[in-house]
Formats: structure tokens, sequence, C-alpha cells
């Protein structure tokens, strides 16, 4: 069971000091204003009055520029739910851009440092069960952090001559600037936040795996989790609807992780727009403890396959870069999806004025760039509905980016936390490493096969943690053909750099 705790809360704000605790703050003075969450601190200021309500309008945007070295601190009182009484409880905020400190009743619960992936903590010791809990949120400058930080070589000798403030740091980079964006070095709790107390039993994960499929059979691999500490007398069952096509499986669990495979004859496939209908199963997954259900989650199942055929230009041949869905050769007609907004709190509001967009074009690709965020479900709902491919990044772009044991790991876990997320979608046909560091690399002479984020730690989350999609190092990508031979000409696939005024 999951409590949401968006709202108003008072945020507390000004230049950064040596405050270490919520009492410091206090009675350091600090001015203070209403805010929402989910929200940005900017926003707030606007709603305020204390910056101008057209931020966009004229130079208006490079006011932010004077809050850069501030700190701010969300505060909020909250009441402990019923169903949270006695159980082991979980705070998750879905994102906080950047760099934080979380304190519940006094004491720090912990940290995070990546604006683009939840953090959650284990609140259990600490939640007051009679009257008020008070929670706050300490985001520190992540600019003053970026001035204490030595920048790494690699990033100077291999970047795009901007913006290095952005290598080190897990923060959309297009915040620091970018040519199709202003700077605007944002902070905020910019997504839900929610109590959730632990179930006796829980489907902790859930997954599928289109092994074959054409029009006459499909094979799938369901592979699923409990949470649970003995399987005795329990079962699973998954059961699928799509138009006049059903399936229906049951396992009797023998441990608490497990896979399930069948067969799944005429299927109705999921298709690209273009070239059939995006047919999703309408697909429950129950777990049973004798005869009673004890936990359940619903997922929708696109049956597709995906090869992407890739080959440098070699011995006068040409080379091709080829997506195949279902067998298909796909002819891909889309766009590169850019922020919808610098304050990412209010991405899901432009969706109903973009996916029609989308729509009107005639796209059946979408490639999410690497300066951006990742997007939330909805992005990749509409995309499974309407048969449009998704080309997803990680979130690095026109960097040599830092090559450290802590960066890597750091790329890991955020890399994991997204692929598990994202993997249940159709409509993702494609992982991609980042958006043209490899170009960084090649232009000065240095061999883009030695970066271990996209040639190592990317392929093994990947390969790890999914199954049946492609993985491309970069976009473009400059294959150990491409570096050696110096053939730049002949990368099969390319971006239209240019004047982005006329592009646009």
């Amino acid at each position: 069971m999951k409590y949401a705790l968006n709202g108003t809360w008072t945020l507390y704000y000004g230049k950064q000091q040596s405050l270490s605790t919520p009492q410091e703050m206090l009675e350091a003075g600090l001015s203070r204003i209403e805010a929402a969450v989910p929200g940005n601190v900017e926003l707030d200021l606007i709603h305020a009055g204390i910056l101008p309500a057209e931020i966009y309008k004229g130079e208006n945007i490079n006011r932010l520029r004077n809050y850069e070295d501030y700190e701010w601190w969300y505060q909020t009182e909250f009441e402990t739910p019923d169903g949270c009484t006695g159980k082991k409880t979980a705070l998750t905020f879905e994102g906080v851009d950047t760099l934080a400190e979380y304190w519940l009743n006094g004491t720090c619960i912990g940290t995070s440092a990546n604006m683009l992936i939840p953090a959650v903590f284990d609140i259990s010791s600490c939640l007051k069960h009679t009257g008020k809990n008070t929670l706050y949120v300490h985001i520190a400058s992540i600019m003053k952090q970026a001035y204490q930080t030595e920048t790494p070589m690699l990033s100077l000798m291999h970047g795009w001559d901007l913006n290095y403030e952005s290598v080190s740091v897990r923060k959309a980079a297009h915040c620091f600037g970018w040519d199709i964006m202003p700077r605007a070095v944002t902070a905020g709790i910019w997504r839900d936040v929610t109590l959730s107390a632990a179930d006796p039993f829980e489907i902790s994960q859930l997954f599928y795996h289109v092994r074959q499929c054409d029009e006459r059979k499909a094979k799938l691999r369901f592979c699923y989790e409990i949470n649970t500490e003995s399987v005795q007398d329990m079962r699973i069952t998954i059961h699928g609807v799509c138009g006049n096509s059903e399936f229906c499986e049951e396992r009797h669990l023998r441990f608490k992780a497990g896979t399930a495979d069948f067969e799944i004859h005429s299927p109705k496939l999921w298709w690209p727009y273009g070239y059939g209908e995006p047919n999703l199963y309408e697909t429950d997954v129950t777990l049973y403890q004798g005869g009673t259900p004890v936990a359940s989650k619903h997922l929708r199942v696109g049956l597709r396959s995906v090869e992407l055929l890739h080959a440098d230009a070699a011995n006068g041949e040409k080379g091709c870069f080829e997506f195949h869905i279902n067998g298909v050769r796909v002819m891909c007609k889309g766009s590169n999806w850019v922020p919808m907004d610098v304050f990412h709190s209010r991405d899901k509001e432009r969706y109903p004025r973009v996916f029609p967009l989308v729509k009107e074009l005639g796209c059946n690709m979408l490639r999410c760039w690497g300066g951006n965020v990742y997007e939330p479900h909805e992005f990749y709902d509409f995309c499974d509905e309407n048969g449009i491919m998704v080309w997803q990044d990680f979130a690095m772009a026109c960097h040599a980016y830092p090559q450290d044991e802590v960066f890597l790991e750091a790329i890991r876990r955020e890399a994991a936390a997204v692929v598990k997320k994202l993997r249940i979608h159709p409509s993702i046909v494609l992982w991609a490493g980042d958006n043209e560091c490899d170009v960084m690399y090649y232009q000065s002479n240095a061999d883009p096969g030695m970066n271990r984020l996209t040639r190592e730690i990317l392929p093994q989350v990947v390969y790890s943690n999914d199954a049946g999609r492609p993985y491309l190092a970069s976009s473009p990508y400059a294959s150990e053909t491409i570096f050696k031979q110096r053939i730049w000409e002949s990368v099969p696939e390319e971006h239209l750099w240019g004047p982005r005024d006329y592009y646009k």
C-alpha cells in the first residue's frame, strides 16, 4: 500500500552556508515560502513573486544564475497512516534534484546524488506511530560542489568545450545550457514522494521475454520473484487477453523466484505504426496462497521481436543500419525527443499537447536524447499503445565522462534502475550508451573503445537485466573499424548536425 506525501511543503532557502542539521538551519533565519511537491524551487520563487512569471521571456531565465549557489530545505509534517503501523515502511522520492540529505524526526536517514533515479529509505526505526512526523530534505548547491571537484583531464581533452561542471554529477546535462535549451541549474523535489508499507507477500520483480514470435506462434518466458520466506502452498497465474486471443498459465512455486515458459498460437503481434496494429495483451499476474490471492500485478504484453542489423562500409560495399521488427525491415520515421520543459516537474503537463503532434507527424520512432531525464511510464505507455518505437539513450551527452571506479559504479546503479523499470515496455527497441560521446573522442584522435562506461558497464547492465533488445555503445557509434581506419564518412548512422534555427 502506497501513501502520497505530495502537496504543499515549506521551503527555506539562502546562500549556502555550513548548516549541517535542520535545527541549525532554523536558527540561521533563512527566507521561507510555500513549495509544491512535486515541483521545482524556481517555480516556487515565481509563485511567490520573487522571480518573474514570464520566466522564458526576454532574458528572465538568466536571473536563475543568482540562485546557483543557494541551498534549499524542504519541510513537511505527516501522520503515519494506519496501514504502516507495525510494518516495514519505505520512504520513496521518485526524483530529487540533485545533491540531497534527508532528515526524519531529527535523524538523518540517508543521502542521494542522482537527479535521474529514485531514492528509497527504510524508515521503520524512526517513524512515529502517534503524533506528527517531521521530514526535512536538504538540497545543496550543485555548483558549489562542482567548484570543489577536480575536473578529469580526460573530459577536458576530449569533450565539448562547454558545461564541464556537468560531467561528474548525475543531473540532466541540458540544465547547464545547451544549443537547444537555456541554462537553468534547477533544484527541487521534482517527482512524487510516497510512503509504502511492506506486504506479507509482494511480487518484487516481474519481467517477460519474447523468445521467438511470428504470426503462427509466440514463445514467452515470464520471470518473477516474490518477497517471502516460504512458498508452501503457493502458486502463480498469468492471464493475458488481446481481443479474441488469450493465454492462461499457472505454476506452483518451488522457490521465491522462478520462470514460466509457454506458447501462444496465432498470436496478435505488436507492430510499429504503419506496419500493423500495436497489439497489447492486458495481463494479470496473481499470486495465491492456498485458494486466496495475496498479491497481483498488471502489465501489458507486446509480442514482437526486434533486431538491429548494423555494419560499417567495407570493401566497396555499403554499410547498413536497419531495424527489423517481427522479421520485417522497418522504415523509421521520427524525431529526437528532448526536454519538454526546463523545469521537469512540468513535463507531464505538456504530454496532452505533444503526443498528438507525434501522431500527426506519422511518427513511428522517438529517440530519447541522452542530455535529458528518463521519462515516466506515461510516455512509454503512449508509445506502446501507438506503435512508436523508442530508441533509449542513457543519460550522457557530448563529453568524455570520468572513468574512476566511483563514477563507474554510479552509472551502473543508475542504468540498472532504469532498465529494470522500463524493460516491460515493448516500444523500447534499443538501449544506446550515450549521445555523441564517441564523436568527442574521435574528433580528438582518442579511441572511443577505451570508454569503459559504454563498452563495459552499460552492456553488462543490459545483458544482466534485459533480454531481446539490441545495445549500441554510442550514437553515432565509432566502431573499432571506423576509428582505426579513420573513415567517419562510412558511419551508417549519423546525426543531422547543422544550423539549428533552420532545422527547427
